[in-house]
């Protein structure tokens, strides 16, 4: 930092805590008691993470400075399926030390809850520090940053060879079983004789990071991608340039995470005074949620009960648990679907529902066929509903956190 920048750092934090005792901050300093990195989360950030800290983004390809030191920003989604901050934070390098300072000092203001999944880009250093920090997080790498790398290494390949693009991303995102995945990655090797390079050798090691056959099995909350870290830094280019001083750059920050509050605050306006449209208004199940989820999540989940029309039902085994195999008919792609009529379980080998949080049309399918009219109530995730954040502000475990009233919706 330039010299004065430290202490107009700490007066600008002792601000913060001051206004809301609950705002969190922390500095790592080097062995000249310089500060290097900086970590914070104010008492809004710390209650979102507390409601939708289950699945995170996280990357450091925005610089901020003129000595282009990375900015890493925590971030999620919330249940409208907006941009939700966690927490910020400026670095000196990109080391496995710093990441690891970093997210235990996240952790820290958090309670110490970890994520059930981390979306990242392909650094090694940061995923050394997952493995630290939060080995029973899972840990998926960013598939748009992936397609980009494999642009730099197979550039060739991608011009010349128009098919290719399409077996790779195939690979990446279609293939819901590990068998298929397997087959479907050893034949595009063979196609384009790539038994041998490198870079394709080192990211079937990553597998299980990115492929979907192996995603699916997580909670990811329909996230791909670090797509969010991205459009929040594409806000925060509008109001940034590289000569700020340290607490401009904080103002500025705090001027695009409000933004971003802003358009919850407009969403949650929206589900309090517009009730969902109803393509099938005589059913019972969507009567039943369209005044539980947020309408974000109505229309995608209409939408599902839209394609149930379109299944059916190949094969039914019917036994203590009911085993369906639901496909399109006539075409490829069959699931099998179970339904355990003693304690109404349902399960479905696409895992949309463990890996998204609400039913697949598959599982709607086998529900239509059984008559059943209303979704067991263990099938709405509350994350998804209009009411998932109701509920004390706790600092997910532990201590209350008093929000910033400024910022409370008021009808």
């Amino acid at each position: 930092m330039e010299h004065g920048e430290a202490a107009s750092l700490g007066r600008y934090f002792s601000c913060q805590l001051k206004e809301n005792p609950s705002y969190y901050f922390a500095t790592q300093l080097d062995c000249e008691e310089l500060i290097t990195n900086i970590f914070w989360a104010n008492a809004r950030m710390i209650i979102d993470y507390s409601h939708f800290g289950d699945v995170i983004t996280f990357n450091t390809t925005y610089s901020t400075n003129r000595d282009s030191r990375p900015l890493g920003v925590f971030l999620g989604l919330n249940h409208h399926r907006e941009t939700v901050v966690f927490g910020g934070a400026l670095l000196y390098d990109e080391t496995i030390e710093s990441f690891v300072w970093l997210f235990e000092s996240f952790f820290e203001a958090v309670s110490e809850k970890k994520p059930i999944t981390i979306f990242t880009n392909q650094y090694a250093a940061m995923s050394a520090a997952i493995k630290v920090v939060m080995p029973k997080t899972y840990h998926a790498l960013c598939s748009w940053h992936m397609w980009q790398n494999a642009k730099k290494h197979l550039g060739h390949l991608l011009k010349n060879e128009s098919q290719f693009n399409d077996d790779f991303l195939r690979c990446i995102y279609e293939y819901d079983g590990e068998d298929e995945f397997l087959t479907a990655w050893n034949e595009m090797l063979d196609k384009y004789n790539f038994r041998e390079n490198k870079w394709l050798i080192d990211l079937f090691k990553l597998k299980e990071k990115w492929a979907q056959a192996y995603v699916k099995r997580t909670f990811t909350a329909g996230m791909k991608t670090t797509q969010l870290s991205e459009s929040f830094n594409a806000d925060l280019k509008d109001c940034l340039h590289t000569d700020l001083n340290i607490v401009e750059f904080f103002t500025h920050f705090e001027t695009v995470v409000n933004q971003e509050r802003d358009k919850e605050l407009e969403a949650k306006y929206n589900s309090r005074h517009k009730f969902p449209r109803l393509k099938l208004k005589s059913s019972p199940m969507l009567n039943q949620v369209a005044t539980m989820y947020t309408p974000t999540l109505f229309d995608l989940f209409q939408t599902k009960v839209e394609e149930v029309m379109t299944l059916s039902i190949l094969e039914h085994n019917a036994s203590q648990t009911h085993s369906y195999v639901v496909g399109v008919f006539n075409q490829y792609g069959k699931y099998e679907v179970m339904w355990n009529p003693l304690d109404e379980t349902l399960s479905c080998s696409c895992k949309k529902f463990k890996s998204f949080g609400v039913l697949c049309r598959h599982g709607l399918k086998v529900l239509d066929v059984l008559d059943i009219k209303l979704i067991p109530n263990r099938y709405i995730m509350k994350r998804w509903r209009r009411d998932a954040k109701d509920g004390s502000g706790k600092n997910c475990t532990t201590h209350n956190i008093k929000p910033d009233t400024q910022l409370e919706y008021v009808d």
